[in-house]
């Protein structure tokens, strides 16, 4: 066997909520998808894999004008936001099983 067949396949499980449903399998009403990545691989990079297969609609929604992550935006980590942590974030390598959520900041007064 080659050592690409030997390989573990890496995933992470990203979970599409509200604003970003809209870039989910409607077909299925799927909101959670895997993303398969290679080890030393980040956050930046499932972005940018993300940015790929949504379209430029997914960056607008997530970024605000100045590249960072816009403040309506909430991305967690395994129930632990991460937004806060801002360009930082995006060096921190990817881990495999880990679960992404991607949805909008609720607040009430």
């Amino acid at each position: 066997m080659n050592a690409m067949m030997m390989e573990k396949e890496n995933f992470v499980k990203v979970v599409l909520l509200t604003p970003f449903e809209r870039f989910s399998d409607k077909k299925n009403s799927k909101r959670e998808i895997e993303i398969r990545f290679k080890k030393g691989e980040t956050f930046g990079d499932l972005v940018e894999k993300l940015a790929k297969k949504f379209g430029r609609e997914f960056e607008q929604t997530l970024f605000d004008k100045t590249g960072q992550i816009d403040d309506d935006v909430m991305v967690m980590l395994d129930g632990r936001n991460i937004s806060a942590k801002k360009g930082s974030g995006f060096s921190e390598e990817l881990v495999c099983g880990k679960e992404y959520v991607f949805c909008s900041v609720i607040s009430g007064g």
